[in-house]
């Protein structure tokens, strides 16, 4: 059977969490309402426009990450990259705001980015920004698991995505895909004995038999169930 790609996507929130900054001016007042309006209604065109007029105005991080966010949603990878750079670069320079909140940003960010970057096949920028999501979120199981399906996508890579499935695995044990494609790689790996025995790797059938467990109408569930009576007979 052949390898399936998965497909790590990301869809932001159309909220603008920030509050408004006591005595900022009517200008500014204006576009960050304006920012809101178009963030809630999804016009991510809206949103990226006010937010380049209110940022030389108000620099905040913030700011810059909801104009990653923005261009993101349009397809504009790059320019979205760009933003999340300098957005991160400004909440490791914050000393104002809280640690947990920075650093709940900062997973936040490094994941957008390592998205955007995977939308422009740079794979491997893509797995350092989704590594330094995990070091900076709580439950980085979402994480892991994208640098696990990275992996596993790219055909080239000398990288065993079985390390990242089992990063994932551990920090969210309920990440099905991650059982899925774990499971795909160790029966990858049977082998044949002189007798034509086939053999698997430990491991195997019990990753596919929890995806089956997990998601049992999951998009993968009738693959792992035809691997799985490959490996128990």
């Amino acid at each position: 059977m052949a390898a399936k790609k998965f497909v790590i996507a990301l869809a932001f929130a159309a909220l603008w969490p920030v509050a408004a900054i006591a005595g900022q001016d009517a200008d500014i007042k204006k576009l960050d309402e304006a920012v809101q309006q178009y963030l809630q209604a999804g016009d991510w065109q809206g949103a990226a426009n006010s937010l380049k007029q209110l940022i030389p105005l108000d620099g905040r991080w913030s700011n810059y990450q909801a104009l990653g966010n923005a261009e993101y949603n349009m397809g504009q990878y790059d320019d979205a990259v760009n933003a999340f750079d300098s957005a991160i670069s400004g909440a490791l320079d914050d000393k104002q705001t809280s640690h947990d909140t920075i650093s709940t940003a900062l997973g936040q960010m490094f994941m957008a980015k390592g998205h955007a970057l995977a939308q422009l096949g740079k794979d491997n920028d893509a797995i350092t920004s989704f590594t330094e999501a995990a070091e900076a979120m709580p439950n980085p199981g979402e994480a892991y698991f994208n640098i696990c399906a990275l992996e596993y996508n790219d055909s080239l890579t000398t990288l065993d995505p079985i390390k990242a499935c089992n990063k994932a695995i551990a920090a969210d044990p309920k990440l099905a895909d991650a059982y899925f494609i774990k499971g795909s790689i160790l029966i990858s790996k049977a082998t044949i004995d002189a007798k034509g025995k086939q053999s698997f790797p430990d491991g195997t059938a019990e990753a596919l038999q929890k995806y089956i467990e997990l998601a049992p109408n999951g998009p993968h569930a009738q693959d792992a169930k035809d691997l799985l009576s490959a490996v128990v007979k």
